[in-house]
């Protein structure tokens, strides 16, 4: 891919406004829950996937684009199934933990919950066309939106101490949701992937 397609198919353009939107919403209501050394480290984290969102997000140009865009190197799927047992783990083993941990260590899951749907968001979207890159656009921002809806409709202790729990757990579920969805469309891809590079062969 030349420099000139890359660009065209990488800069963020008219579709920014709609992820700032979310990290200045969605994110930062989260990351004031979060409280402690660790909840500061899991915030990070996930604002730098927000950041990155913002960087990495396809342009879709009225000229002649590139068929895909390619924007990690194939080899690079970095996982954070581990940090997120860990931290799940952890939290199961303390016996005694304050609500306060309770709140943080929830707020943590969501956020690494979010990191990994992220992730598998971006190496889903450069396996598809320009036009299908649109369309998952489109219909993640969407499920973005509805996204923090259904978590605080969730919510059942409103004012009270649990309500910031209750809003992380049921966004954490949620989104791994999401994460399972686009995890299957993602393996279905490389089948697909798969079997067209063997069709080709001679």
């Amino acid at each position: 891919m030349t420099n000139e397609a890359r660009t065209a198919c990488c800069e963020s353009g008219r579709k920014v406004g709609a992820l700032r939107h979310y990290a200045e919403n969605d994110f930062a209501l989260r990351r004031r829950r979060n409280e402690g050394k660790n909840g500061r480290i899991i915030a990070m984290v996930g604002l730098g996937a927000v950041l990155l969102a913002l960087v990495l997000t396809p342009a879709f140009s009225q000229d002649t684009p590139p068929k895909r865009c390619e924007l990690v190197p194939e080899a690079w799927a970095p996982s954070l199934d581990q940090v997120w047992e860990y931290v799940e783990e952890k939290s199961k083993s303390e016996t005694t933990t304050s609500q306060r941990v309770l709140t943080q260590t929830s707020a943590n899951l969501a956020d690494l919950r979010d990191a990994q749907l992220f992730i598998a968001y971006v190496r889903l979207m450069q396996t598809l066309d320009v036009k299908e890159q649109g369309e998952l656009f489109e219909e993640q921002r969407r499920w973005l939106s509805k996204r923090g809806e259904s978590a605080r409709a969730s919510v059942t202790s409103k004012g009270g101490t649990l309500e910031p729990l209750e809003y992380s757990g049921a966004f954490e579920k949620i989104t791994e949701q999401r994460l399972a969805e686009l995890r299957r469309r993602l393996q279905r891809q490389g089948t697909a992937t798969q079997e067209r590079k063997e069709k080709s062969k001679p």
